[in-house]
């Protein structure tokens, strides 16, 4: 996966290989449309679109429909995205879900590990449990003739992953001695919550109380090592069973909502990033059909987005000269953080007074992070598509205009993670400082009847004045906050009333694969003396220390217990 964040852009030349990269997707369809013509329970790949954000030949999107008995199968299909390498054939394509996945085999980057992809070419397909599953749609001798259209196998890898596990080498754990698995168990935490945990029959403490009975402790080590033979299969079954039933939820909920028309799009519209609303010269030869239907995505994008955004943003994005637009709108709070009007006020009150149906709901709930207790995910109740087409259309231009290219290395913006947080003085009442698991974050104000609650700023993780203190902001109704992932940043207590924010941390799964990102989260090992104000008791390890010595601490003003802070 280590070419994904040097793939050339859109404008730049097509892949050496074009001519063999399009021979192997028109096989690809061939056979899965071959397959799947008069069924009444279509499955397989329903459709292939190059990739508008890298040059022709370097990138598809693969919609996917599984099975009906398959623990993934939903009403959309499911999409992901392959990327492949100049060195194509011989270079081993990398592949990504765009779809929200939760799937044992789906790293946190929501790409699919190499040493899975590897092994799945080199031996894996031959492995396979349910060959029925890969024979219906890549035809009876797919799995036994050989083929050097790695985009077939890497896609058929996917394909196969929305049913079984996948096949993989060896769990070296299998091979482990007695003696080594019972010090392994006897040596971890009752709280731990790790695969192996998953595997023992009992707590490791209620282990380590059978050391004088023989018979009981082999009985439990059977169990165990029976249990780690089949992990893979152990953990796809709970994965899915996990997915199951945010699908559910998400069904559920939109049959109770009274607010349907927020819901829309319900499955993906995946539109070039870099030229938001253009559509003249297509960046790809498509077929004329297939930009009917581009210019038809456009189309339903625009009016879902009116519906949403602040007249001036939208007038702004689909104006002629969209960067200048967008730049006369932003206001500069200070360095590297800016203001926007974002939403309008009638969606703020919907979007909030949906939120609070569905915590009255006996529906489950979905929380935003470790750090608040109040609050939805809003992936989870059925706004993936939305905001993956707001990120997309919208954050993606912002990110452009308002940040340097070390944001997120020019690349697309192409996840995100939407929720809701909420303050109120009897629930959460503040937010401890932090930095964000985004590049980008815009933070939109739902509901502004409150009092206290002012966003803190202070410095950049990894900048020697990353616990300096840079500006407070009030928030203001429909409008957004929008900054840096790495930004330090906190809320103050609420004081009284109730606060709700929208947040949309926006990422760069391409740009998360570079060195680059890497060195970004290193600490800076000269950092200034940190003001109080930008202490977090959370995740400073020296917050004691300096939280005693604080003028601020010392004049009173300091913690409280309660986190009170003022400058």
């Amino acid at each position: 996966m280590d070419f994904v964040p040097w793939l050339p852009d859109s404008t730049d030349a097509p892949h050496p290989q074009t001519q063999t990269i399009s021979q192997h997707v028109d096989d690809i369809l061939k056979k899965s449309c071959s397959i799947n013509h008069d069924s009444a329970n279509v499955a397989g790949i329903v459709r292939i679109d190059p990739d508008p954000d890298v040059a022709p030949g370097y990138g598809y999107h693969i919609y996917l429909v599984p099975e009906p008995t398959s623990p993934y199968a939903r009403q959309y299909p499911h999409v992901a995205t392959v990327f492949v390498p100049e060195a194509y054939p011989d270079g081993i394509p990398a592949i990504r879900f765009r779809s929200n996945l939760r799937h044992s085999e789906v790293l946190p980057t929501s790409f699919i590990s190499d040493s899975i992809v590897k092994f799945w070419l080199q031996e894996g397909r031959a492995k396979v449990s349910n060959k029925n599953c890969i024979c219906r749609v890549f035809g009876d001798d797919y799995l036994y003739t050989h083929t050097d259209n790695n985009l077939m196998h890497v896609i058929s890898l996917v394909f196969y992953m929305l049913h079984c596990p996948v096949p993989s080498p060896n769990n070296p754990l299998s091979d482990t001695s007695d003696d080594d698995l019972i010090q392994m168990w006897e040596h971890h935490d009752d709280d731990c919550q790790c695969p192996l945990s998953a595997c023992m029959p009992c707590l490791p403490s209620e282990f380590r109380d059978t050391v004088n009975d023989s018979n009981k402790r082999m009985r439990l080590l059977t169990s165990f090592k029976n249990s780690v033979e089949h992990l893979p299969a152990l953990m796809f079954e709970a994965m899915a069973e996990i997915h199951g039933e945010r699908e559910k939820t998400i069904s559920s909920w939109l049959g109770l909502t009274k607010q349907c028309q927020m819901y829309q799009p319900q499955s993906h519209i995946i539109l070039p990033s870099v030229t938001p609303w253009r559509i003249s010269q297509p960046l790809h030869k498509q077929l004329q059909s297939d930009i009917i239907t581009r210019k038809q995505q456009y189309s339903d994008a625009l009016t879902i987005l009116q519906q949403w955004l602040d007249p001036v943003l939208y007038n702004a994005l689909t104006s002629h000269d969209f960067q200048q637009a967008l730049t006369d709108i932003v206001h500069c709070e200070g360095d590297g953080i800016y203001t926007i009007p974002f939403l309008r006020l009638d969606v703020c009150d919907k979007l909030d007074a949906d939120i609070l149906a569905f915590e009255r709901s006996d529906l489950p709930k979905t929380r935003p992070n470790s750090m608040n207790n109040y609050g939805v995910v809003l992936d989870d109740i059925g706004l993936e598509p939305f905001f993956e087409l707001l990120t997309s259309q919208v954050a993606n231009p912002l990110a452009k205009i308002l940040f340097s290219e070390e944001v997120h290395g020019n690349l697309p913006l192409d996840a995100h993670h939407a929720f809701v947080v909420q303050y109120r003085p009897d629930q959460d009442r503040y937010l401890d400082m932090h930095t964000d698991d985004s590049e980008v974050t815009i933070n939109v104000n739902l509901a502004d009847q409150f009092e206290g609650s002012d966003l803190q700023f202070c410095g950049l993780h990894g900048d020697d004045s990353h616990r300096k203190w840079t500006l407070a902001y009030m928030h203001q109704k429909g409008r957004a906050v929008v900054h840096k992932g790495l930004q330090r940043h906190g809320a103050d207590i609420i004081l009284s009333g109730y606060r709700s924010n929208l947040i949309l941390w926006c990422r760069s799964c391409r740009y998360r694969m570079s060195p680059q990102w890497q060195a970004q989260r290193i600490r800076s090992q000269s950092e200034e003396d940190p003001d109080f104000v930008c202490l977090s008791s959370t995740h400073d390890i020296d917050y004691e220390y300096w939280s005693a010595s604080s003028p601020s601490a010392e004049d009173g003003n300091g913690d409280d217990g309660n986190n009170t802070k003022s400058l």
